[in-house]
């Protein structure tokens, strides 16, 4: 019994990992944002992260809010949401955050002064064409730049303090 399960589960995996590969950079920025605001919403509203005063739909609201890089909030962070809960949502904007960056820098590339409409075009085509497999490096120079600027400005805050 247990390994028609495990067959079951592997065939689940595979599944999902074609119907990611299939999506389109947009499709897949969607899905991907709705899946991690889902989690979020989910993480924020249990004990570990909050107090009672956080039900879901404060955490749905707060979690929309830290992945869309808006900042609003209707609980007070400081006292609604553990040390754990602050540090999970600290994540969630920067997950946010990086990933308004990646748009950024992707649409920059279709909107270069001096690029012709047929470079811009190809461009959108190669995105689609090959889903989301091709924007590895640019994700990961675009990581590496937050975090030498976010670890910069934790090392200015704590050493000038």
């Amino acid at each position: 019994m247990l390994s028609v399960n495990k067959v079951d589960f592997n065939h689940s995996v595979y599944k999902l990992k074609d119907f990611y590969r299939k999506l389109t950079v947009p499709q897949f920025t969607i899905v991907t944002g709705l899946i991690v605001i889902f989690l979020g919403t989910l993480v924020l509203s249990t004990p570990l992260c909050s107090s009672q005063n956080v039900g879901l739909w404060e955490a749905f609201f707060t979690s929309t809010s830290a992945i869309t890089v808006t900042g609003l909030t209707v609980i007070d962070i400081g006292s609604d949401l553990t040390i754990f809960g602050q540090i999970f949502l600290a994540f969630m904007l920067l997950s946010g955050g990086l990933g308004l960056m990646a748009i950024t820098t992707f649409l920059q590339g279709f909107v270069v002064k001096g690029a012709k409409l047929r470079t811009r075009l190809d461009k959108g085509k190669t995105l689609d064409e090959f889903g989301v497999g091709g924007i590895g490096r640019t994700f990961q120079s675009i990581a590496i730049t937050a975090a030498i600027i976010i670890s910069l400005g934790a090392f200015s805050k704590f050493s000038f303090d």
